[in-house]
């Protein structure tokens, strides 16, 4: 995380996502039924193909707010209603992030499926858990900061 006085030079926008990721600690990623900049239009889920992270939930309103991917002058857009996520899309961070740690494995290091340190992802509970299972297995942190920006940077898995 950067130190407080890099941190004061990051956009409003910038901001926004360091905090929501520190907090959450693993961003969702999500695909929004609706075109973010004609929210306001009548029947919003006739929209499709607009992705984003959630940065935070009001469960009493049912809105998120979310940091939409691509190109919008302010990409952050609050208080979208629930229904605007197309839940068929959603992948639990833990679960992108195995499947981002796995690919890191054999794509770039040409490690083997067979191989046990797939079983001991498979098997993390946390991404804490899959940090220090690759740092037993040898991986150093830059190897590792590698695979989170995989998990970030990539579009998939998002089915």
């Amino acid at each position: 995380m950067p130190n407080p006085v890099s941190f004061s030079k990051l956009s409003r926008t910038q901001k926004t996502l360091m905090e929501a990721y520190t907090s959450n600690n693993l961003l969702k990623k999500v695909r929004l039924k609706i075109d973010p900049i004609n929210r306001s239009n009548v029947d919003l889920a006739k929209f499709n193909g607009y992705e984003g992270y959630i940065l935070s939930e009001d469960i009493d309103n049912k809105t998120i707010d979310v940091m939409v991917i691509g190109d919008l002058e302010e990409p952050i857009i609050k208080n979208l209603p629930y229904d605007c996520v197309d839940n068929e899309s959603i992948i639990e961070p833990l679960t992108k992030f195995k499947i981002a740690t796995k690919a890191y494995l054999k794509h770039k290091l040409d490690i083997e499926e067979d191989n046990e340190i797939y079983d001991k992802v498979d098997a993390s509970n946390s991404h804490k858990d899959i940090e220090n299972n690759l740092k037993e297995y040898g991986l150093n942190k830059e190897a590792i900061n590698e695979i989170y920006k995989l998990y970030v940077l990539t579009n998939e898995p998002i089915i």
